[in-house]
This record gives structure tokens, sequence and C-alpha cells, in this order.
């Protein structure tokens, strides 16, 4: 059923792709580092991307071998964008990788710099973390903020830059989705308002090194009916924190994240808080109005052949060893923190998996050897306190390599 949804969709986009550019003798086909493009007159355009990412987990200093080493595709994505003139774009976005899936399908209306409007499916606006893409990602998983923001939801956006730039804000309301999920549908009538506000002082100082600095705010608020509530992972994909299957999310839900990020070309500082409240329930009749929050601080350091900004690492010379050109190499490091609510294990919390408290210390290397194509190596360290009935879980180390090639 989903590969013939799939196959309707690609079909129906080459149709119109043909009846675009049918009439049209003005075409230019490109390909590049931005992927590939088929452009006519008028403003009419359609472009094609993709991303794939393996990635190879292995547990390190483990005697017990309670971690499980594994290799997975994580990432297998075909992103369509097309241009139907001035004012409308659109987007279709879907991944292959394990159960193929629908990430985003959304029309945009790009009526002015301070003013766009768009409806679909796409990524709430809270997390800097979640709203970063996957390629542009220092490490080979979101922080632990991305796990209490909610990833794609359905409903309408209204976004813009103003001052020149300096103020950028993202409003919307959607259906509503839960902490490190997407929402595919609603269950109930009450829905959720998101926000983001950006700053970006030194935007117009062209050249001040700290031209692309932004600090800024992103919030949620809604209601909830009966809902199935999140869960927390390690980077290394091992579940920490789950709540009992009979707790489910009844009333409201907030969540507010101060966040702010710095690109200089040599460095990079990334960082983000957030606070998740949600009130619950379980069969007996209890109740509880809970907040889990998170934290990250990551960065990176260039060594050589490049430079890194806000959409990824921009190669100076692709490898190539004759010639002496190695291509470029990034030194990164991350320390991240989750802490559960005290009261969530009272009899909310599921206190055979959960964890109350974890920080994570995360070292690495990233290697650009082509502008489509990098390895990440990242060294990940997990300490546990609470929670569990049996005392504090076992410091989990783990290696991740991946392998990412991006057209």
């Amino acid at each position: 059923m989903i590969f013939r949804t799939w196959r309707k969709i690609c079909i129906n986009i080459l149709l119109l792709v043909g009846y675009i550019f049918a009439a049209d003798n003005d075409v230019t086909i490109s390909a590049g580092r931005k992927g590939f493009s088929i452009r006519g007159a008028e403003g009419y355009e359609i472009r094609f991307k993709g991303f794939a990412q393996s990635i190879g987990y292995f547990g390190v200093n483990d005697p017990t071998d309670n971690y499980n080493d594994q290799f997975i595709l994580k990432r297998a994505r075909i992103d369509t964008r097309i241009k139907l003139g001035k004012y409308i774009e659109g987007r279709v976005h879907g991944d292959f990788a394990s159960i193929p899936k629908l990430l985003d399908a959304y029309l945009q209306l790009n009526l002015s710099s301070p003013l766009s409007l768009r409806i679909g499916q796409f990524k709430s606006p809270l997390s800097q973390e979640r709203l970063r893409s996957a390629p542009s990602l220092l490490f080979n998983d979101f922080a632990y903020t991305a796990s209490l923001a909610p990833n794609r939801d359905i409903g309408i956006q209204l976004s813009g830059k103003v001052a020149k730039g300096i103020f950028n804000y993202q409003m919307a309301y959607m259906n509503g989705a839960q902490d490190g999920s997407s929402s595919i549908g609603d269950i109930s009538d009450p829905k959720e308002f998101v926000g983001r506000f950006t700053l970006f002082p030194f935007i117009n100082s062209k050249q001040s090194p700290l031209r692309s600095f932004s600090i800024g705010v992103g919030a949620s608020c809604g209601r909830q009916t009966n809902e199935t509530l999140g869960s927390m992972h390690t980077s290394a994909r091992t579940k920490v924190f789950s709540y009992q299957s009979t707790t489910i999310g009844n009333g409201r839900i907030y969540r507010i994240s101060p966040q702010f990020k710095c690109f200089t070309g040599k460095y990079t500082l990334i960082g983000e808080y957030i606070i998740a409240g949600h009130e619950v329930s379980d069969t007996g009749g209890s109740s509880a109005d809970l907040l889990n929050r998170a934290w990250t601080l990551s960065a990176g350091y260039v060594l050589f052949g490049g430079k890194r900004a806000s959409k990824g690492f921009m190669l100076d010379q692709e490898m190539d060893i004759e010639n002496g050109y190695y291509g470029g190499m990034e030194l990164i490091a991350r320390l991240q923190g989750f802490s559960a609510d005290e009261d969530s294990f009272n009899e909310f919390a599921s206190s055979v998996v959960s964890i109350q408290d974890m920080v994570t210390i995360e070292g690495g290397i990233n290697w650009y050897i082509a502008d489509n194509t990098c390895f990440k190596l990242v060294y990940s360290r997990s300490s546990f306190m609470g929670g569990s009935v049996s005392g504090d879980r076992e410091t989990e180390q783990t290696i991740s390599l991946s392998a990412n090639l991006v057209f």
C-alpha cells in the first residue's frame, strides 16, 4: 500500500513537470552541489535532492555485553521541491529507510520577505535542533533536546523576516505531536499553538565574525486527550526512559526552549535548553503535572579544507590525493543531558527501563571527501542516575561510524 502511494506521488510529480515544461523551449537542466534541477521561464523550477546515511553502533568496554552492536540504514531520502512562478512553492519529501514514510508535503505562498504562508505537513517550529536538516548536523544523531520537542506535524504556519533579517518569526497552528514524534492525524479537537522567534543582531555587519550568531526562543501550548506519551533514548539508540503502558497524556501540554547558535567558518557553537510539561493520568485514576528537561551544548572546529555554515560544511577542494588534497576535516564535541520529573517514578514511569537523570559527553571527527560525501566517527559516554529500582544503570560507552551521501 505504501509503495503504491509513493508510486502515485512520483507519477503525479512527473506529470506536473511535463505540464510545466512541455510548452517551454527555454529550459535549463543542471546538476551540482545543490542537487538536480529543471528550470523553465517565468520562475518555474523543480529540484531533486537526496540523502542516504548508514551507521554502525558498537559498544566499548562492555564485558557483560549489555549493548547490541548493530549496523542500520538510518536515512534514505528523496526530496522534491517545486517552484511555480513568483509566489508559490511546494515540497514532497520521503524516507525509504526501514519503513517508508512521508516526511514533508506542503504548499507555501511567499507573499513577501516578512510574510509566508505554509499549509501541510512539515517540521513543527519549536526546537532549533529539530529544525536543522539531517545532512547539516555535526553529529550522527540529533541532540536530546529534539526528543522533548515535536517533530513533524500537520497544520498551517506564518513566517517571515523583518528589519532586514534581524528578526525572524514562525507561528503555527498544528494538530499537536508528542515529544520526539510526528503526527499523521488527530484523534481529538484540541490543537497546539507553536511559535519561534529569533534575533540575528549582527546579520547586516558583513565583516563581523558574529554575523551568523542568533539567539531565540521556541514555545508551544495545547491540550491532549488520551495520547500515548514519548520516550527517551541515548545517542546510541538505547531506551532510557518511558512511561507505563497505562499512563496517557490528558490535559495541558506545553514547552519552552531558549536557544542560540554561531558559525564563524572555523568555529561552531550551538546550544539549546528545553522544558516539556505534560498533564498525565493512569487507569487507576491518578494524575500529575510532570516536567521533563533536556539541554545540549555542541562545538566544532575545522582543522582544514573548508568552513562550517548553518546549512552544512562547505569544502574548499574535493579530495585529490595525487595532488595533495585530502578534503576537509572537523573536530566535534558535545555535552548534553536529560532529567525526568521525580514525580514520574511514583507510578507513571516504567521503573524497569527508566532513569531519572542522564549526562552524555561526546567527541569525534568528521571527514568530508567531496561536496556530497562524508564520514563521521563519534565516541559517546553516557552516565545514568536514579529511576531504576535496581540502582543506577551501568555507564554506556559506544562508538558510532556513519557514511553519508548527499546529492
